[in-house]
Order: C-alpha cells, then structure tokens, then sequence
C-alpha cells in the first residue's frame, strides 16, 4: 500500500517527535541521576561533621528516647506506689456468677464472724459488736453484694491488727458507704460578690481516681498499745488511712464498756479508710462528669452573678 505524500509527511514527523523526546529523556534522566547520586554522597559525608559542630544544640531523637525513659520509669514508680497504699482485696469478695450474691454474703459474714469472735477470744480482746457493724441487709444484689463483701473484708482485717496488738476490748465497728475522691483546686468564685456572703475562692475537685471505704472504730487500750496499732495499719499490704483519731479518758457512757475500762486506759474513736485505684474506666466517668461540671461553671462564669436590683 503506497501512502500518500501528505501522509508520508505526517508519518515522518511523528516518528522525528518521538525519537527527539526519547533522546531527552535518556540525557536528563543520566543528568539527573548523576545528580542525585553526588548530592546524595556529600550529605552524607556533610551530616557527621554538622552534627559534631552543633554547640549548645541537641539531637531531638535523643530527647525523645531520653523523655520515654524517663515516662516509663515514672510510670513503673507510681504502679509501685499504688501497690503499696491498695487494701488487697482477698478474691471470696467476689461472688460467683452461679451463686445467689445474698446468700453469699450471709454466708461469708457468718464464717468470718465467727472466725473474727474465736481470734478475739484467744487473744483475750472482747468483741462487743459480734455483727462486725452489719445490719439485716434485706435483698441484696450483686453490686450491693460485693461492696458488703469489701467492707467485710476490711473490717476482718482491723479486728485481727486490733487483736494482735491486744487491745482490751473493741466496743463498735462501723463500715461505711464507699466514697470517690481525690485532688481539688481552688478557682475564682463566679458567684462572689462583695458583702455578699460568697467567699472570693471556691474549692474545686478534679476528677476522683480513688474509692475509699470507710470505718469507724471505738476501742478500750492503753496510749502504748494504741501506738502500736497506728504503726500496723501504715505497712505495706494493709495500708489503712487514718482521717481523725478521738481520746478520752471517758466512756460513752454505756455502764458495761465503762466496767471495762482499767486505770490507766483510754477509750479511743478512730476513723480510718481502706482505698484502691480506680479504673480506667471508672476514672473516664469521672473525668466525664469533671467536664459536664466545668462546661456548667464556665458558662456561668462568662454571664456572671445576679446582682440584686434597687426599686
């Protein structure tokens, strides 16, 4: 087939275009090339040297691995220190998922008052309250169970250090209700006024991070074995809080507790608390209703008080 003279030419310069910009390819990509490989090479015989003659700088990769040194150490610190100050909560405080959590309760309470009554009495410690300070419960489900249970435990665990340090007697033991806390700050008072009774500061919690589970104990001993006492709960594996400490030479008033009390005793009410971390679950709802407080507080703070207006 003969082409036509139009279409030789077109053929022609077609085949010229594509031939010149392959040539230009080829030269820049071995220009180039050549290039990238000579910088290449001076960098890396440039950045030693820089990095000799940096005075008064720093390496940031350095810092870095410097600064996750030293979080994980922090880290491993305070893991340490919550393993001190937790109460270790034995595992029967957790009622099995196949049991009645009531009936449990009952049954563990049984078993360890009398196991509480029978130490008391082998080391000569009376043991007025033979409850441990539980009432008639009623129905008890299972959050309501396990939290009995942790109070069980702790006041368990106070009997035997009072026992083993031989106190005369143990006239009251009162857990209380589990209570979240932690750290405050103090802020500005949005509904400070002046005369108005406000004051200028208010005390404002962040979010909690610890339970803590109360007691109150009122005991018969002397100063001596008391300070014994004190110095138990602050060892590792019992850690106990002790918030306030009451003496008096006095009973209540009760004639048989007063019939107990020798010459030289004290009677001695003391509230003390067990306390553990919470979750990072718990402490996320803490933090979530820190926030929900906050947005409140701000908002308030950006309208300011109601000022009261003359007639």
């Amino acid at each position: 087939m003969k082409l036509a003279p139009s279409d030789r030419r077109f053929l022609a310069t077609v085949i010229i275009t594509a031939l010149f910009t392959l040539a230009v390819l080829l030269v820049t990509s071995r220009f180039f090339a050549d290039r990238i490989e000579t910088l290449q090479t001076k960098i890396d015989e440039i950045e030693p040297q820089l990095a000799q003659s940096r005075k008064g700088k720093f390496l940031l990769d350095k810092q870095i691995s410097q600064y996750r040194q030293l979080h994980m150490q922090i880290s491993d610190e305070i893991d340490e220190l919550k393993t001190r100050l937790e109460f270790p909560f034995p595992e029967w405080v957790t009622p099995p998922k196949e049991s009645n959590p009531g009936e449990y309760f009952r049954t563990m309470h049984s078993q360890w008052r009398m196991d509480a009554t029978s130490t008391c009495t082998v080391k000569g410690v009376q043991l007025l309250d033979g409850n441990l300070g539980f009432s008639d419960r009623g129905v008890i489900d299972r959050a309501r169970a396990t939290e009995d249970l942790q109070n069980l435990s702790i006041v368990v665990k106070l009997i035997y250090l009072l026992a083993d340090v031989k106190v005369t007697a143990i006239t009251r033991v009162a857990p209380e209700e589990p209570i979240v806390t932690g750290s405050f700050r103090r802020e500005k008072n949005p509904q400070y006024v002046p005369r108005g009774g406000q004051p200028k500061m208010k005390v404002v919690p962040n979010p909690a991070f610890i339970r803590e589970y109360p007691v109150r104990l009122e005991i018969i001993t002397d100063v001596t074995t008391l300070m014994r006492f004190l110095s138990s709960v602050r060892q590792e594996k019992q850690f106990f809080l002790i918030s306030d400490i009451s003496i008096s030479t006095e009973t209540p008033g009760d004639k048989k507790v007063a019939e107990m009390m020798k010459p030289g005793q004290v009677y001695v009410k003391i509230a003390a608390a067990a306390m553990r971390f919470l979750s990072p679950e718990e402490h996320a709802e803490q933090v979530k209703k820190v926030r929900i407080e906050q947005q409140w507080y701000d908002r308030f703070k950006s309208t300011g008080p109601v000022r009261p207006k003359g007639y």
